[in-house]
This record gives structure tokens, sequence and C-alpha cells, in this order.
């Protein structure tokens, strides 16, 4: 039985490029926005302040998701965090004084 599911290794991998991608929209959305800012202040348009204003709200929605998302790293600490206890550090050190053993009983043998 494998330690950590290859499925969730994998999940960490997804969310990981979904979070990229997102980072990646929001800046261009951004550099969008900016110039969007210049054209309602120069120009004095209220139509397009209306448009700003919801543009405002997407923005910091987009923003907000993309702080949420965590990076794999951390995808990986949190599952580490979780996964190691006590009771499983005694069984790895059990398996791990076994193993010791074996080999030497090996070694002796020959």
């Amino acid at each position: 039985m494998a330690i950590i599911n290859p499925l969730a290794i994998y999940l960490f991998y997804v969310v990981g490029c979904v979070g990229d991608v997102l980072k990646i929209v929001l800046t261009v959305y951004l550099v969008f926005l900016s110039a969007m800012i210049l054209i309602v202040f120069i120009e004095g348009c209220e139509e397009r302040a209306k448009l700003l204003k919801k543009n405002i709200v997407v923005a910091l929605i987009l923003t907000t998701i993309a702080v949420l998302i965590p990076t794999k790293e951390i995808m990986l600490q949190m599952f580490v965090a979780k996964s190691v206890t006590k009771e499983n550090v005694a069984e790895a050190k059990d398996v791990a004084s076994k193993v010791y053993n074996d080999i030497l009983s090996v070694i002796n043998k020959k």
C-alpha cells in the first residue's frame, strides 16, 4: 500500500498549475484594469466608470481566489503535517529497526 496516494500527488500538481494560470490571468487583467482607470480619469466617461466598478469587483474576487489557492509546496507541507503522527513515526522506527536487523543477520550469515 502506498504511503502517499498517487492521485493526491497529481491533484497537488493540477491545483498548482491552476493557481499559476490564475496568477497570469490576474496580472493581464490588472494591466487591462489599469488602462481602463486611466481612460476613465482622462475622459471622465460615466458609462466606463460603471464598467470600471464592476471590473474592480471582479479583480478583487480573482485576487482573493489567487491568494487562497495554495502552492504545490504548501499542499505537500499540509499533507505531511496531517499524516505524520507519533504512531506513524513509531511504526516507521520499528520497520527501520527490523530492516536494519535483517540486513545485519544476512551479513553475519556470510
